[in-house]
């Protein structure tokens, strides 16, 4: 391929369309810095001033067919593929006829399989994701995305490419160099060559000139297109941001470093059939009804497996997941026997397989990922807030995003700082993301179905305490009704308090409620919501005629979820509550490995029982 690029002509020889194509891009940048100059554009742009040659060269490669993705250094990506610079004026000044109503504006566009974003890195694994979904259900169509030098900083980066060598992916990656980040040169911000890193992803990429629009590399791109993983490099020498003396803007013409070589294919595996008991066999559990005595992990397992066999489109990502392994925790296990293909155990990369997951969503597939241990979900957290909560409505309309972030959190099992914290009230708060939180008390595949047909991502933390409790019971004396997404456990009689906790903390909650009725005569009655955010308040009018109300979670105070309750409350019923809401929460502290030193810090029954007791009795 290389002799093929060394062929392609001199700029000399470009036609007329792709020359007066790059020209329009020219001015319409220069157009730009022009109406910056004078105040009238809101915010900052960034131009592509002396790099237009790249989406022209793009145009013979790509097809409508094609996904393309964009960063925050867009215009002349979108114009080559659309032509469409009134559309793209308007967005960028909130004018009337803007592409995305003004909403995205120069950094963040979507339009027929186009859609840019303004985070360095962030769409590589969303167009790995988009890949994925063309490889399964769109063979021959490929996912270009737009990424620059100064982006190689970012470690998602390399674990997109990475994942989509692995997996054998039709991605293409355009690097748009300019030599300097910013305002910082290559030679400060990059260790080694683009071509030396793109080889840390498993596809070396090799320098070859191309100076033109030819034959040979259209020829390329079919080869892109019956291919996999792909990096092209491309060349220029205008700065980051507006006119610098030092790089001439009248260049049009940059190197282009194209595709040369493909990434080993890996060796297939099959996974093992999954073991029952005293036989092998072929399939998965069936859904396990609640009022049969089964694990709350189990029913989960099973939901899935049920959830998964009705819906075609459906994924499931994360680290381990396949079988025999199952999951650090056995949730998924037998799942990728069961759908091999859809259930993919992926590398140690959290924030790419959150945006893969997105990219799936993107496409219109579902998408679910299991985050090991929930206290890593602070690594993809970028994917979350920036792209998938937001592409719900960062586009002018709604785009749905069918995604679910699996979270095993919370202490009790001795794993330590870094693996036992709640992180909850982190994520409340973001718009179009839903919370929700497993329950013992709750139909795990009802919920999976709510959260799937949202069409915005959802979080749903797993107490991992819950997995080996029993599913849907309430030990006596009390009385289990579960209506509306939320599960009320109580006693005959008005109660004198009401306990909120959710699905993790109802066992604790449940042992401080008999305590209190033994010992203190005191009668609670708790209610265990199902989605945590946005929180239902309303649901919970019935129960509440009473004056006292304690909100329980184990995460540590300040900023938590109990408080955007406790809010709720005052705001609604601030005339039946004799005083405010008491919150209960851990310790402002880490969570220790040690056994006794952990029971310290995390809220137990004692807390809660201790917590009401104060109150109640002074």
């Amino acid at each position: 391929m290389t002799e093929l690029l060394d062929r392609l002509p001199a700029p000399s020889r470009l036609d007329d369309a792709d020359l007066s194509l790059m020209l329009t891009i020219r001015a319409f940048e220069l157009k730009l810095l022009d109406l910056y100059g004078r105040g009238l554009l809101h915010g900052t742009t960034h131009t592509c001033l002396g790099q237009e040659y790249v989406p022209v060269a793009l145009r013979t490669l790509l097809d409508p067919g094609d996904h393309v993705f964009s960063n925050h250094r867009g215009h002349g990506h979108y114009l080559a593929r659309f032509g469409d610079a009134e559309g793209l004026l308007a967005e960028i000044m909130g004018r009337e006829g803007a592409v995305c109503g003004g909403v995205g504006g120069s950094q963040h566009i979507r339009r027929d399989r186009y859609l840019s974003t303004g985070v360095q890195g962030e769409s590589l694994p969303v167009a790995t994701g988009v890949a994925l979904h063309l490889k399964r259900s769109e063979p021959g169509q490929v996912a270009c995305v737009h990424v620059g030098d100064g982006t190689f900083g970012e470690g998602m980066v390399y674990e997109a490419l990475n994942i989509a060598a692995l997996w054998e992916l039709p991605l293409l990656v355009v690097v748009e160099n300019n030599g300097i980040a910013q305002s910082t040169p290559a030679s400060r911000h990059l260790a080694g060559s683009i071509a030396r890193h793109r080889g840390r992803g498993g596809d070396p990429a090799r320098p070859g000139a191309a100076r033109g629009p030819d034959p040979p590399w259209r020829a390329a791109g079919r080869r892109v297109r019956h291919r996999t993983a792909r990096a092209a490099q491309q060349g220029r020498r205008h700065p980051a941001g507006r006119p610098d003396p030092a790089h001439p803007r009248e260049r049009l013409v940059r190197q282009v470093r194209p595709p040369i070589s493909r990434p080993p294919r890996p060796a297939r595996r099959r996974g093992p059939r999954v073991r029952g008991r005293g036989r092998r066999r072929r399939h998965g559990p069936a859904a396990v009804p609640l009022d049969a005595l089964v694990r709350v992990g189990e029913h989960l397992n099973a939901a899935l497996h049920a959830v998964f066999e009705r819906t075609p489109d459906l994924y499931l990502l994360g680290e381990d997941v396949a079988d025999p392994y199952g999951g650090a925790f056995k949730i998924t296990r037998g799942l990728s026997t069961r759908f091999p293909g859809r259930v993919l155990t992926t590398p140690i990369s959290e924030n790419a397989i959150t945006g893969v997951a997105a990219g799936l969503a993107l496409s219109g597939d579902r998408a679910i990922v299991e985050i090991m241990f929930g206290d890593f979900a602070a690594l993809a957290f970028d994917q979350v807030l920036n792209f998938a909560s937001k592409s719900v409505s960062m586009y002018g309309t709604r785009v749905p995003m069918r995604m679910v972030v699996r979270c095993p959190v919370g202490g009790g099992r001795g794993y330590g700082p870094t693996h036992s914290q709640s992180l909850q009230k982190h994520f409340v708060g973001i718009p179009h993301l839903s919370l929700y939180e497993l329950s013992p008390f709750h139909d795990c595949e009802a919920v999976l179905d709510e959260m799937l047909s949202l069409g915005e991502p959802c979080v749903l933390f797993e107490d991992k305490v819950l997995y080996t409790r029993p599913a849907g019971l309430a030990e006596p004396p009390f009385c289990l009704a579960v209506e509306g997404g939320v599960a009320r456990v109580f006693l005959d009689g008005p109660p004198d308090c009401v306990i909120i906790a959710p699905g993790g903390l109802a066992h604790r909650a449940m042992a401080a409620m008999r305590s209190l009725l033994v010992e203190e005569e005191i009668t609670c009655t708790l209610l265990v919501p199902s989605r945590l955010y946005p929180f239902d308040v309303a649901a919970l009018d019935a129960d509440l005629p009473v004056a006292h109300v304690f909100v329980v979670e184990e995460s540590t105070g300040g900023g938590t979820w109990g408080a955007e309750v406790a809010h709720l409350l005052h705001r609604r019923h601030w005339d039946r509550l004799a005083g405010p809401v008491t919150l209960v929460h851990s310790a402002a502290s880490i969570i220790p490995t040690a056994a006794h030193l952990e029971r310290e810090v995390l809220v137990d029954e004692s807390t809660i029982h201790r917590a009401i007791r104060e109150t109640l009795r002074g």
